[in-house]
């Protein structure tokens, strides 16, 4: 009973949403809200949700921003990251176009009306399986379109700013986001996504991602949500032939967390290179799913995901990479590794590879343990107490990974946010 109350309370929301959207989107969100009531929320039975549950997301009556949920006073919200002059910001769901700046060169549009100008469908029947996709195609309320030209480059990286502050009541976000980087230009972008510790809310983000032909993408998903709320960000990216793609993805926030990653190189010689580290505590519970289609010749592919773990928190990793038969000289990297910082932390990993190509270099690998004791042993008889040498082993551990970002300014500050949790 409780499921039906919770579908007709989303479908009130859309009613809501339907009626300022144009006749275009308007039509394409019914379509999606009809697909995800037959599909519902993903349930441990799912063959992909099987460790992670949504059940308590699930159970409450989430509802969309409105205008009145922005704070009355917006200068005391800083947007400054200290990694960019070019940003694009959103507070509690809506676009700040006052406190937003974007070099010349790239061209912004409302999502809303894009979409009513342009040939491209909201609702895309590929995905009509996944039920996140539909809640997002249905319900979503903010976004924008960036576009990149022709053989442009984007010297300073473009941060996109999701910034939830100072409401009370159970909100919902359904952003979405479309990047399109012409051929021959180069671009990198962040997607940030933070919000005040003592609020509960929902964020179900969807990025769309289309890298021309001999282009490059340096992009980066942080996500540092408040502890209490639930946050879900599906990317799709599309490569072209003889692009690259270098894709982070850094967790530390949220007490439910799920990427879900979805790429098509598509053009022969692309190239893509997918890193991400997630660290929690307490009861946290961060999920990674990443699939990778070679769908061309002499594609490469690396993945290298890590997880920090303690308390009695939860990490999972799912990732495949599916080789189709005529993309030969394919190759393809993918590992996880993952450290349990306490015993009750649990970790589940599943690396995939699915190839119907006879000339291709493919590996997949999963390592998960606790600390080297003999490594901690070392470093204290250097002198280091205990906290020190876990510290110093865990900036090994994750150095790895963040010295995968190209800006050193980037680099610093997410060294630091990770160096500031506890272990």
């Amino acid at each position: 009973m409780k499921n039906n109350d919770n579908m007709m309370h989303l479908r009130l929301q859309l009613n809501d949403l339907l009626n300022r959207m144009p006749d275009k989107p308007a039509k394409q969100s019914r379509v999606a809200f009809d697909a995800f009531r037959n599909t519902g929320f993903p349930t441990t039975k799912w063959e992909d949700w099987r460790f992670t549950s949504v059940s308590d997301l699930q159970r409450a009556d989430w509802r969309l921003s409105l205008p009145s949920d922005l704070p009355s006073d917006l200068s005391g919200i800083s947007t400054d990251t200290g990694i960019t002059p070019y940003s694009i910001n959103f507070i509690n769901g809506h676009f700040q176009p006052h406190l937003s700046f974007l070099p010349p060169e790239v061209e912004i549009f409302n999502l809303t009306d894009f979409y009513n100008n342009n040939s491209l469908p909201i609702f895309d029947v590929q995905h009509k399986h996944d039920p996140f996709y539909l809640l997002n195609t249905a319900l979503f309320d903010s976004g924008q379109a960036i576009i990149i030209p022709d053989n442009t480059t984007i010297e300073k990286p473009i941060d996109i700013n999701y910034i939830k502050t100072g409401f009370t009541d159970l909100i919902m976000f359904q952003p979405r986001t479309i990047i399109q980087v012409g051929s021959g230009s180069e671009v990198s972008i962040i997607e940030s996504h933070v919000g005040d510790n003592n609020l509960a809310y929902f964020t179900n983000n969807r990025s769309e991602i289309q890298v021309g032909t001999k282009s490059r993408l340096n992009y980066l998903s942080f996500q540092e949500d408040s502890l209490q709320a639930y946050h879900i960000h599906s990317v799709v990216i599309d490569q072209e032939r003889n692009s690259l793609v270098s894709a982070g993805f850094f967790n530390i926030g949220s007490l439910l967390s799920c990427n879900n990653v979805l790429t098509h190189l598509n053009g022969e010689g692309a190239e893509l290179n997918m890193f991400g580290l997630s660290q929690s505590a307490n009861v946290q519970h961060m999920d990674i799913q990443s699939i990778v289609y070679h769908n061309s010749p002499n594609c490469s592919s690396t993945q290298l995901f890590k997880n920090i773990l303690s308390g009695r928190s939860k990490g999972v990793f799912k990732g495949q990479v599916i080789v189709s038969k005529d993309a030969q000289k394919t190759d393809a990297r993918q590992s996880n590794k993952n450290i349990l910082l306490s015993n009750d932390a649990r970790m589940n990993s599943d690396p995939q590879l699915e190839i119907y190509a006879d000339d291709v270099k493919c590996s997949h690998g999963s390592t998960t343990g606790a600390m080297d004791e003999d490594a901690i042993f070392y470093l204290r008889s250097r002198g280091l107490d205990l906290f020190e040498a876990k510290s110093l082993l865990i900036d090994g551990f994750a150095g790895e990974i963040i010295h995968k970002i190209s800006d050193k300014n980037i680099r610093k500050i997410i060294t630091q946010k990770i160096r500031n949790l506890k272990i």
